[in-house]
């Protein structure tokens, strides 16, 4: 080709992946600007408890830009053919703030109502090896990262298919980086580009105790409008941990309620007692919600009281600020189990009991408890707990409606609807009594058991409501208690979702399965392992055909599951021709009319006849006047046990000779010959094996002669050494002078 014509294709070549690459910035006049929402001056900045849902807010928004989604077909590096814009995606970089830090960790990112952690796993590019095309797969988490050290992380977006793909929204995919508003935290370096230079401002804001999104550039669906972001956040004050199943603990919510000089009441931490700092098993939940207005700490201590059935009190011995759970197992809450061992108060020690006998019951005989469920997208939620005996003998349902969206699971709510309702339909009696100094050590949700025989009140379990130590010196304690309803026995209660939200979360439309194969093979077997990534638990089958050679395919037949969505197959190789094992996955999806009908994804892998293992390479080296160092050499990813190798000054050795020889299990394998007189010559075979000797490879040979002249001075003999290999047939040959034993000729025969 002449010298212009090559440089005007390559001129061509370059002017068209310019074209290409500029349109990835060009936006269509015509398509709307992207929406730019922004906090407003003022906005509180939300505080977390537990694991809550909240809204990405925009509080720096650097733009977005369009890249055309292309359909039709192209050749010659995908640079030349006619090709239209089917859409446009929409890469947006933004700060958007999340709340009041530090957190804990950002478990998912919701977009458009739609969860990206739920979209499951997918199968992307991980190798693309251009010598002999083949392309290799991964199979990654559509959402992978969170929090690490130092309060700081990255969340990596993988789900382009989820908002409906290239004939819908599009997808999700790229970088976001996670600052959780720990002090001192690193920059991040995209964020700290868009300051460089900037003098009213530091490089990458280090705010404190502000935590937030950064996202680097990232595809957030198809349309020029931002669609709804939301994270889910978790926050666990304290220092016991995490919580319970995500809700953070209520003695660390209650603790920080209290004591926080920025967002609680600021009473000194040093003067809360120890009952704020007990694991979340004494009581037996945790809470999860978030304060986004200015309420004072006090309305929030309030309804966290309420949704924990808590009470706090002043210890009169230590003078410290102490919680206790008025009701249920928390706390010293009493079991019937632990009745003997509750303090007894009767007349020994009880001077005066003032009783009010129970009182009527409450007109309700039904509570309905709403909530807000994460499981269920954090969705309202209501749980109804009914006593059937008192609906059968008021003749109708008298409910009362209870909102606690502190509570974030169900099993949680159906717990506290059955509490509340307990608290309703049983009556409960109520005591005033004066006592001996042995009541002293009551406080506040203590539980005792009364014995007033004139009062006809045996054993009658009382929790505390208030204790009155009177004045230094007083002789008597005064305490205030009602029945504890745990303690009275109450059936007919139940417990059911009556009014259930429906989920936003699940990810867009039907999710077709994704396999992937993995094939190995020994000297024997092939062995198929498919990875079957069903995050909808859509597939119904996973069957394998084998065929070993040219033999007969097996019938369909179960694969075996290996572990969670691995399945195995096996075929024996056959020694000649390849062999084969056929696979399908049956799934079901909807149909065109609106039923599930089933539908198959299928391929088949081959093997390579069974393959003995190559004969070693034998070499050696002189390393004296009469002895040289045998070499063995195998090819690099064989496994084997060893090699064995054996030398003879007489014949050439024996397969059974070979076989008995000493194993060197050890790389390199060598074998020292000693001993060889001038003109004589030493006989070498070895094989290598696999362990046990399952497989062992051809014989290879070598035959050692050491140079120099034999017989009288001068008689002309030339003295030459041979080595054979496997091909006994065609051996090479070095001659040497006779007089300085250097090699002469060296010819293949």
């Amino acid at each position: 080709m002449p010298a212009f014509l090559v440089a005007f294709a390559v001129n061509v070549s370059l002017a068209l992946l310019s074209s290409s690459l500029q349109s990835l910035t060009r936006r269509d006049p015509k398509a709307p600007t992207p929406e730019k929402p922004r906090v407003q001056s003022g906005d509180p900045l939300p505080l977390i408890f537990g694991t809550v849902k909240m809204p990405c807010r925009v509080v720096d928004w650097w733009g977005a830009h369009q890249e055309d989604v292309n359909e039709g077909q192209r050749a010659f590096l995908n640079l030349v053919g006619r090709q239209a814009t089917k859409a446009h995606r929409y890469k947006v970089s933004m700060v958007t703030v999340l709340g009041y830090g530090t957190i804990h960790a950002v478990s998912d990112l919701i977009v458009d109502g739609k969860s990206v952690a739920a979209v499951g796993t997918r199968r992307v590019l991980s190798e693309f090896d251009p010598a002999d095309g083949r392309i290799e797969y991964a199979t990654v988490p559509a959402l992978q990262g969170g929090i690490g050290g130092g309060g700081v992380g990255t969340l990596t977006l993988t789900a382009p298919n989820m908002l409906g793909g290239t004939d819908g929204n599009g997808g999700v995919q790229g970088t976001v980086h996670i600052r959780g508003g720990r002090g001192g935290a690193s920059p991040v370096p995209y964020y700290d580009t868009r300051y460089a230079g900037a003098t009213d401002t530091t490089l990458a804001p280090d705010w404190r105790h502000f935590a937030y999104l950064v996202f680097e550039d990232t595809w957030l669906g198809n349309s020029p409008v931002l669609p709804s972001l939301h994270a889910v956040v978790s926050r666990w004050p304290g220092t016991i941990g995490e919580g319970d199943n995500g809700d953070a603990g209520i003695g660390g919510i209650l603790a920080e309620l209290i004591s926080d000089p920025h967002r609680g009441c600021g009473y000194p931490r040093s003067e809360l007692g120890s009952s704020f700092g007990l694991p979340t098993t004494a009581w037996g939940y945790g809470l999860s919600f978030t304060v986004e207005a200015h309420t004072p700490a006090e309305t929030v201590l309030r309804d966290v009281l309420r949704a924990a059935d808590a009470v706090l009190y002043t210890d009169p011995v230590t003078g410290l600020l102490e919680v206790c759970a008025h009701r249920g197992p928390g706390f010293g809450g009493f079991q019937w189990g632990t009745l003997a061992g509750l303090l007894d108060l009767n007349p020994s020690n009880t001077l005066a009991c003032e009783w009010t006998a129970p009182e009527p019951a409450s007109r309700f005989n039904q509570v309905r408890l709403a909530y807000v469920d994460r499981a269920q997208g954090f969705t309202r939620q209501v749980v109804t707990a009914t006593h059937g005996p008192r609906v059968a003998a008021d003749g109708e349902i008298i409910a009362i409606d209870i909102d606690m969206p502190m509570i974030g699971r169900e099993a949680v709510a159906r717990r506290v609807a059955e509490r509340e309702l307990r608290a309703q339909v049983l009556p409960l009696g109520k005591a005033t009594l004066k006592c001996t100094r042995a009541a002293a050590g009551l406080r506040p949700g203590s539980v005792f058991r009364l014995n007033r025989p004139e009062l006809q009140l045996t054993d009658v379990v009382m929790r505390v409501l208030d204790v009155d130590l009177g004045a230094p010196g007083d002789e008597h304690v005064v305490v205030d208690a009602i029945q504890d309803h745990y303690a009275l026995g109450v059936s007919g209660i139940t417990t059911a979702v009556t009014e259930r939200s429906p989920s936003p979360t699940p990810a867009a439309g039907v999710e077709t399965p994704i396999v992937n194969e993995y094939t190995s093979q020994t000297a024997t077997v092939g062995t198929l392992t498919l990875s079957v990534q069903d995050p909808q638990e859509r597939v119904t089958a996973v069957e394998v055909a084998t065929q070993s050679g040219r033999g007969a395919v097996s019938a369909w037949m179960d694969a075996t599951a290996i572990t969670g969505s691995r399945y195995t197959g096996i075929v024996t190789l056959d020694p000649l021709n390849a062999s084969r094992i056929a696979w399908r996955v049956t799934y079901t999806a909807p149909g065109s009319g609106g039923a599930d009908e089933e539908r198959v994804i299928e391929g088949v892998v081959a093997f390579d006849p069974a393959q003995s293992l190559p004969a070693p390479a034998l070499s050696y080296a002189w390393t004296g006047a009469d002895s040289v160092l045998v070499t063995a050499e195998m090819p690099s990813g064989v496994t084997l046990a060893g090699v064995r190798l054996v030398a003879d000054d007489t014949d050439p050795p024996t397969a059974g000779e070979v076989a008995a020889a000493a194993l060197d299990a050890a790389a390199p394998y060598a074998l020292a010959v000693t001993g060889i007189g001038t003109g004589e010559s030493v006989y070498v075979a070895a094989r290598a094996e696999t362990s046990g000797g399952a497989v062992t490879s051809p014989l290879a040979r070598l035959t050692i002669t050491r140079p120099g002249v034999s017989g009288s001075e001068g008689s002309g003999a030339l003295a030459f050494v041979t080595y054979r290999g496997p091909n006994l047939d065609d051996p090479p040959e070095i001659v040497y002078d006779r007089a300085t034993g250097e090699p002469i000729l060296y010819r293949e025969l």
